[in-house]
């Protein structure tokens, strides 16, 4: 269910998005580093359908940033040198806003229905 309080939303997102981070060094010594962004879609979907657009795109950056630093080369810096890392990190990027453009719009459709519901059964009670 979409969270209403500001607070709660950007504490939930930042919160979400440092586990996906801390996540994933473990992950990826497990897979090599071959994975870098798999965690990061279901999370910025969640934040995006939990939290609202704004505390998703944050964590966007925030996550991008991660990787910049510490999946490409050279590690411990947030600058790429490899084109394909540039490539890698672009195509997430998009990715990504597509996909946090879609969990928000459902975020939104569920807050609507959800109003809705609540008009309608006010209004049902005013009649019985």
């Amino acid at each position: 269910m979409p969270l209403q309080s500001p607070v709660i939303r950007w504490s939930v997102a930042l919160a979400l998005i440092a586990a996906s981070v801390a996540l994933n060094f473990p992950l990826q010594t497990l897979v090599a580093g071959r994975t870098p962004f798999v965690v990061a879609f279901p999370t910025l979907m969640a934040i995006a359908f939990l939290c609202g657009a704004a505390p998703a795109v944050l964590s966007l950056a925030l996550v991008t940033l991660a990787f910049a630093t510490w999946w490409t080369e050279p590690i411990g810096t947030p600058l790429v040198d490899r084109a394909t890392d540039v490539w890698a990190l672009g195509i997430f990027v998009c990715a990504a806003g597509v996909a946090i453009a879609l969990a928000s719009i459902t975020r939104g459709l569920v807050l609507q229905a959800r109003t809705t519901r609540q008009r309608v059964d006010m209004a049902l009670r005013a009649v019985t």
